[in-house]
């Protein structure tokens, strides 16, 4: 796979420090390799601009990084083997449910372009409703948190190609289930660590923890 100018082609581990980085590489898929191949742009890349000649950056809508965030797990995901059910509701912080034979995960995604980073890797706000619903002591399936990161302009979100179509993003996760720590206020910082690379080898580690909470009882 060849670069774009002086754009990369990283795996979706992309640490944050390097999203920029010049160079070219050609990843190779595994078994735990995802589909999705992230993709670094320069920063000049798809520059917008006012009549004045002033730089402007196309700003994303809620519902468009929300949705970004939901294909980006169903990519991934299908990769793993699972099937996906979406909850057009989100009564119970819950966006997808991934299945695999009798084992479920259920997941909470977001979408940011401006990720807080911190030693660990990022951190997100999660409001406290939904902090609380996934960390349930009582749910038949765990849940998780997952954070997808994108570039500010959104004209940089998607490369159309000849021989395919390259989501130039990467996503992390945070496993809520069990927390003991109560979110105090209206968030709860959840800190998603930069190892926690939200790929298919993650989700069947997600689906064994299932299977574990099903052996002790908890379901």
């Amino acid at each position: 796979m060849s670069s774009r100018g002086p754009g990369v082609f990283t795996s979706p581990s992309v640490p944050a420090d390097s999203y920029r980085r010049s160079g070219t590489c050609s990843p190779s898929l595994d078994d735990s390799a995802v589909v999705i191949t992230t993709l670094a742009l320069p920063s000049d890349h798809h520059v917008v601009t006012d009549e004045s000649g002033a730089r402007s950056v196309p700003e994303a809508a809620s519902w468009q990084k929300e949705q970004f965030s939901l294909a980006f797990v169903h990519a991934v995901a299908t990769r793993a083997g699972c099937t996906i059910a979406d909850w057009k509701v989100d009564k119970d912080g819950v966006d997808v449910t991934l299945r695999q034979g009798g084992r479920m995960v259920d997941l909470q995604m977001k979408c940011t372009c401006v990720p807080r980073v911190t030693q660990a890797g990022y951190s997100f706000p999660l409001d406290t409703k939904t902090y609380d619903k996934l960390r349930d002591a009582e749910r038949s399936a765990p849940g998780y948190l997952g954070l997808v990161i994108a570039p500010e302009n959104i004209e940089d979100w998607i490369d159309h190609r000849p021989e395919e179509i390259l989501m130039a993003c990467h996503g992390y996760w945070a496993k809520i289930q069990d927390r003991s720590d109560p979110a105090v206020g209206d968030t709860k910082s959840i800190t998603l660590s930069s190892d926690n690379v939200l790929d298919a080898a993650a989700i069947r580690d997600m689906l064994d923890f299932s299977l574990e909470m099903i052996r002790r009882g908890v379901a």
